[in-house]
């Protein structure tokens, strides 16, 4: 099996979004759709035909899911093309991206995972998920960045992107919207002074004017600080809180 083919057979959850929230479609979602478009069919008779749940369907046409290869080539033979039309833009949903997200954030530290499966999941998402890219980097650039200026030290990542079924391991589903799960946001330490020192400063920023971008922050746990940029579409809330409870 060739390596296109190895790294479509997979099948991604990818977190639902919030009212206002925009995801960029993958080429694989936009060829699905247009292929049944084309070849005259309904999803619902799609899904006649072929078995495949519905809500599946729905989510791959809109890239929040990406389907295994034996599922394209259902789809293929339903729509009368060949796989290989499929194959090749689930190939195109995973471009090489850089290693570094902003000039102090790599990638690597905003993907880890301590458990081994959590991190080949997170690599695998990173991959295929170009909405989650797109949001990393915005987070890195214009929050992560200027909170590691404003205090000026070094910011270490204790947990950046968490995919849904992580979050849900460590209790994050108790919240109807997890930024970990975007790419919006991170847990950090600050390098030479506590969670708690680093809150007035930020809070003292955001009256200044300063951080814009800045959606929350708040001390979680002995000493991290969460600090998170708002959805795309929505205004950045400005919020400093402190929330010890851990």
């Amino acid at each position: 099996m060739s390596e296109s083919q190895l790294a479509v057979d997979t099948l991604l959850e990818v977190p639902a979004a919030p009212k206002g929230f925009s995801r960029t479609p993958t080429p694989l979602a936009g060829r699905l759709r247009a292929a049944r478009l084309a070849a005259g069919f309904t999803g619902r008779g799609v899904c006649a035909r072929t078995g495949i749940d519905p809500g599946n369907l729905c989510r791959m046409e809109q890239g929040r899911r990406i389907p295994s290869l034996a599922i394209l080539l259902q789809l293929a033979e339903a729509y009368g093309i060949k796989v290989s039309a499929l194959i090749e833009a689930a190939a195109n949903a995973g471009p090489d991206v850089p290693d570094t997200l902003s000039p102090h954030l790599p990638v690597a530290a905003y993907v880890a995972a301590a458990d081994p499966g959590f991190l080949r999941e997170h690599e695998r998402h990173w991959k295929y998920r170009p909405d989650l890219r797109e949001n990393a980097r915005r987070f890195a650039m214009d929050v992560f960045e200027p909170v590691r200026q404003i205090l000026g030290v070094s910011l270490q990542v204790e947990s950046g992107y968490r995919s849904p079924s992580l979050d849900r391991k460590i209790g994050g589903e108790q919240a109807p919207f997890s930024a970990h799960t975007h790419g919006l946001a991170a847990d950090v330490t600050p390098v030479g002074m506590t969670a708690l020192e680093a809150l007035p400063i930020l809070r003292a920023a955001v009256q200044r004017g300063e951080l814009k971008d800045l959606d929350f922050a708040a001390v979680e746990g002995p000493r991290w600080l969460h600090i998170q940029a708002a959805p795309d579409a929505l205004p950045a809330r400005q919020v400093i809180a402190q929330v010890l409870d851990s």
